[in-house]
């Protein structure tokens, strides 16, 4: 009887374990690559200037560019020199127009459109 019992529960380790293996390889390499990719997120940063604006964080090569995913949507963002989501770089001249400034949620932020598309 005892012979019995563990030889049922050295069966049951033996189906288990490996079947676990397979699933958790399954999701990690298929599904979480494949099928739902986790998004890209630009790294928020308080840059140490006059203003103390929190943006996002420009590292060339890092968090520069990358793709916004939630739920259906899916947005590519540019990060610029300045910390703006945006494919423009914003260089100091001196003109007679007037500029104006946006200041706003994430309806200025614009992850969730692709930075050609945003203010």
């Amino acid at each position: 009887m005892v012979n019995k019992v563990s030889s049922f529960f050295k069966n049951i380790f033996l189906v288990t374990i490996p079947s676990f293996i397979v699933l958790v390889l399954f999701f990690e390499f298929i599904v979480f690559r494949a099928i739902l990719p986790a998004s890209d997120m630009p790294y928020r940063s308080v840059i140490t200037s006059s203003d103390d604006v929190v943006r996002f964080a420009y590292i060339r090569g890092m968090y520069d560019k990358g793709v916004y995913r939630k739920g259906e949507i899916k947005a590519r963002y540019n990060i610029n020199k300045e910390g703006w989501n945006s494919n423009k770089e914003y260089v100091e001249r001196k003109s007679s127009k007037i500029r104006i400034a946006v200041i706003g949620d994430s309806y200025v932020e614009g992850l969730t459109v692709d930075a050609d598309k945003s203010l």
